[in-house]
Formats: structure tokens, C-alpha cells, sequence
């Protein structure tokens, strides 16, 4: 079984550093698919705001893979990221969008390799963050259960 590949912590805390400097949808796609752990089509397609629970820190995303749909909690780093980027929107996309979801797609994994590339001189992809999430929140001890079910995954092996 091959391993994914996933960035460092130092990675990501010198592309976070990176961001501060860059357009707010550019920094907020970035930091928004690391922290949750998201494909990139259910970044775009299926993160609602009228959907996001802030008192029980739990966003609920819809039209994930094989049209289902799982809640995951909001990580303390991604609350106060989470809250300024909405404002006060009560409905619609979390990250709105004006193309189909097939060009915001390529658009969004664009911008991912672009800023990685200047950041980390890296050729990182959007999957790449969930990976890394997922490799980061098992080393920090969580159990394999929650990081099963906070990737959507079926099936333990596959996590």
C-alpha cells in the first residue's frame, strides 16, 4: 500500500505565514481545506452556511462522495478563520463560486499549486491537505476512529 504524500507542520506553518499577505479566498481556500479535511468538490459544492452548528462546533457537509454526507467538527485553529470569512452571511456556499463547480475546481487546484509553489517551492495538489490533516491529527494522538469518520471514510483501512 502506497502512503500519501503530506506536507510538514513547518510546511504548513510556513505557507500559513505565506497567506497572511495574500487575497482572503485565496488564504481561506488554503487554510479551509487543511483544517477540514475536505475534497476539494465538497469544499466547493457542499459547505453551506446555514449548515455550520458554531455552538456545537460542527460543520455538516452535503454532497460528498457517493452523494452522502458526514458532520465533522470545526478545529479550535479554523473557528476564528471560520467566523471572519463568514461575517454576517446567513445562507449560501461557504465559498462562493460564479463557474460551474468543474472550472472552480481546476481554478481552486490552480491556486493551491501556485501559492504552494511560491510558499514552499512544492508542487502540492488540493488532496494533499486532507492527507496531511489526517497524518497530523494521528500524531497528535487522536484515535483512528476520528480521524475515520472525520475524513468520511467507510472503511478503517482505507484511512
Amino acid at each position: 500500500m502506497k502512503l500519501p504524500i503530506v506536507l510538514s507542520e513547518l510546511d504548513l506553518n510556513l505557507l500559513f505565514d505565506y497567506l497572511k499577505w495574500q487575497k482572503p479566498k485565496v488564504k481561506f481556500l488554503l487554510q479551509g481545506l487543511y483544517f477540514t479535511g475536505a475534497r476539494i468538490s465538497e469544499f466547493l459544492d457542499g459547505f453551506y452556511v446555514e449548515i455550520i452548528d458554531f455552538e456545537r462546533h460542527e460543520i455538516k457537509l452535503i454532497k460528498c462522495k457517493r452523494n452522502k454526507e458526514r458532520i465533522i467538527p470545526i478545529l479550535p485553529a479554523f473557528l476564528p478563520i471560520l467566523k471572519h470569512w463568514i461575517g454576517s452571511r446567513k445562507l449560501g456556499l461557504v465559498y462562493p463560486r460564479q463557474a460551474t463547480l468543474r472550472s472552480a475546481i481546476r481554478s481552486a487546484e490552480r491556486l493551491v499549486e501556485r501559492h504552494c509553489n511560491k510558499a514552499l517551492h512544492k508542487h502540492v495538489f488540493p488532496h494533499m491537505f486532507r492527507s496531511s490533516i489526517a497524518t497530523h491529527l494521528n500524531r497528535r494522538k487522536f484515535s483512528h476512529i476520528f480521524v475515520q469518520k472525520f475524513l468520511g471514510h467507510v472503511k478503517f483501512e482505507t484511512t
